[in-house]
């Protein structure tokens, strides 16, 4: 083992949710950060997101008559956030052993890649069939029958 000294301990409360912050914006107005809905819902991450977000902004601002309030795009991983957060509200307790049977079955660099959304749909299946199966059908018939309930 080698020799280390903690000199500090970080702690804080990031919000994990699929909460559509971007509903906020207004045709002139953008939350960026938290506000804006830029935290990775499933990990709490904000500062790689805000990154990305922030290169997409300046693209999106140089268009012609943009609309702050129309910047934000659901994606697919806001979905596979959905139903981790769904599983999670039911079963806190099932997160470490969701994020352990990640890693210790599936390739980090992938699992990394993933976490970051910067993966294809075909390595997006190599990542979610190394997740507990059951939980995740379960989210998914949870989240298929609300969403079309509240239509």
């Amino acid at each position: 083992t080698e020799n280390y000294e903690i000199l500090e301990k970080e702690k804080g409360s990031i919000p994990m949710t699929c909460y559509p912050f971007w509903k906020k914006n207004t045709k002139r107005v953008l939350n960026i950060g938290t506000a804006g809905g830029w935290t990775k819902a499933s990990t709490g991450y904000t500062f790689k997101n805000a990154d990305k977000k922030s290169s997409d902004l300046v693209e999106f601002i140089q268009e012609k008559d943009f609309e702050m309030k129309s910047f934000h795009k659901k994606s697919k991983f806001w979905f596979y956030d959905l139903l981790l957060l769904d599983i999670l509200y039911r079963h806190n307790e099932r997160g470490s052993s969701i994020f352990s049977s990640l890693f210790r079955k599936g390739n980090p660099k992938l699992i990394f890649k993933f976490l970051d959304e910067e993966t294809s749909f075909f390595e997006d299946v190599k990542v979610i069939l190394k997740c507990p199966k059951i939980p995740f059908i379960k989210a998914l018939f949870r989240v298929i029958f609300l969403s079309n309930k509240s239509n």
